[in-house]
């Protein structure tokens, strides 16, 4: 019995000691998994809250006699908290926005602004329901950020119609010219603040016009890309692919551009400045690119992974098929980029620094296979065609010989403003089927 005892002792020990062995790197592994996935939502979250501040800043200082509010921290906030603080956000942004509107109709109506404030509709008592985690926070957190943005725009709009809507008179009763040319109203005095407009040549005095207002507002409408429209979607899948479905049509047939005839002088590079050797085409190949993650079929690339919230290069990601994703850097010396870990129906992440020894503007040529979009210092400033790729056709761009020896698998281009120093880029990839690759070349033009 004694004996019978202590081998089933050994056993259960044995076992508790493999379920330890086995189990314990798997969960510290979850465990990691699930604190870098909530970092990437906390900041997330964090930097919408902080795009609210700035929007309630910017109406603040565009409205008579305003100044802009101070900005409150969210750094260590819960999710929770994080909300609320969008939610009054949200509430003084519909206030401000309701207070120009106020504005605009006294102006066209000729009456006082507490009049026309009041045939403006109420605004609407919405329910506030408490959050249970930060998918939630977020989900309606975009709801408030896209509701802000679109106020921003609406007062840039009504400042400009303020602005060009001020008429010319026969007399001047200031001396001096408006500092933006001849129009009254149109110049800032000359002191470059917002307050009274220079009264043009032969013009009325101008109108109390918030020009620095209204430029700081256009100013981070451009610098974010609020104002830009959205992309069309690009294609869904190779038609190289056997036995794979095409979900939906595809447009016009894009070829790829034609390289100058002449011998293109060709570098890889990641540094633009002085002294650097002359080229009119760099290939930016030196990548760290995380992925497969799971796809979603044809709105792949609209699915948000947590290297789109948050790039952290020390992270750990779930990725498809039960992976643990890290990030790899990547240098390939042949031309185009493919991930190291190919799979269908998939994402990919891939990030990389440009610096500028001053600032300037560049246009960068991309290529994709088969969705992509990119992002330059977190404005979102391209989004794939839907346009029938000439490498989709079989073999697919390894049919390219020439394109390839170009460095011109291209289906499009942006002339971007980059910074002086450090810019950043992240590149988000979508593979349906069979072959997959990206290519961001920088290209001399003007």
């Amino acid at each position: 019995m004694r004996r019978s005892y202590l081998i089933a002792s050994l056993a259960v020990h044995a076992g508790v000691l493999l379920a330890v062995f086995y189990a314990g790197p798997y969960s510290i592994r979850a465990a990691t998994v699930e604190r870098h996935a909530r970092k990437a939502e906390h900041t997330d979250l964090k930097r919408r809250v902080e795009e609210l501040q700035k929007i309630k800043s910017l109406l603040q200082r565009s409205q008579k006699g305003g100044t802009g509010g101070s900005e409150q921290r969210v750094d260590g906030a819960t999710p929770q908290q994080m909300l609320e603080q969008a939610r009054r956000l949200a509430d003084d942004i519909a206030q401000l926005e309701r207070a120009s509107k106020a504005r605009e109709l006294a102006r066209l109506l000729a009456i006082p602004e507490a009049e026309a404030l009041r045939k403006l509709p109420a605004p609407a008592v919405k329910a506030k329901p408490a959050v249970a985690d930060s998918k939630q926070a977020l989900a309606e957190l975009k709801q408030h950020q896209q509701q802000a943005r679109a106020a921003l725009l609406q007062r840039e709009q009504q400042l400009e119609r303020e602005r060009s809507g001020t008429r010319l008179a026969g007399a001047s009763q200031h001396g001096g010219e408006g500092k933006a040319g001849k129009l009254a109203g149109m110049g800032d005095g000359g002191t470059g603040k917002a307050g009274k407009g220079g009264a043009g040549q032969a013009g009325m005095p101008g109108e109390d016009v918030p020009n620095a207002a209204m430029i700081a507002i256009t100013g981070y409408i451009n610098q974010t890309g609020i104002g830009l429209g959205q992309a069309p979607r690009g294609g869904s899948w190779d038609l190289s692919a056997p036995g794979h479905g095409v979900e939906r049509g595809y447009g016009a047939f894009v070829p790829t551009p034609p390289v100058d005839s002449g011998k293109p002088r060709k570098i890889t590079a990641h540094a633009i400045g002085q002294g650097a050797p002359f080229a009119d085409r760099i290939f930016l190949n030196r990548w760290h690119i995380s992925g497969p993650f799971a796809g979603n079929g044809r709105h792949s690339i609209d699915v948000v992974h947590p290297p789109e919230m948050s790039v952290d290069l020390d992270a750990r990601y779930a990725g498809a098929r039960g992976r643990t994703l890290a990030w790899d850097y990547l240098t390939n010396p042949d031309y185009p980029s493919v991930p190291l870990l190919r799979a269908q129906d998939a994402v990919y992440y891939a990030y990389t620094e440009v610096v500028m020894a001053e600032a300037g503007e560049l246009v960068l040529v991309i290529g994709s296979d088969d969705d992509s979009k990119l992002w330059l210092n977190e404005r979102l400033v391209w989004v794939s065609g839907e346009g029938h790729k000439a490498w989709y056709s079989s073999p697919g761009y390894v049919g390219l010989p020439h394109d390839i020896a170009q460095w011109n698998l291209s289906e499009g281009k942006r002339k971007l403003h980059f910074k002086k120093g450090r810019n950043t880029l992240l590149l988000k990839l979508y593979n349906g089927a069979s072959l997959a690759f990206f290519s961001v070349v920088i290209v001399g033009e003007g």
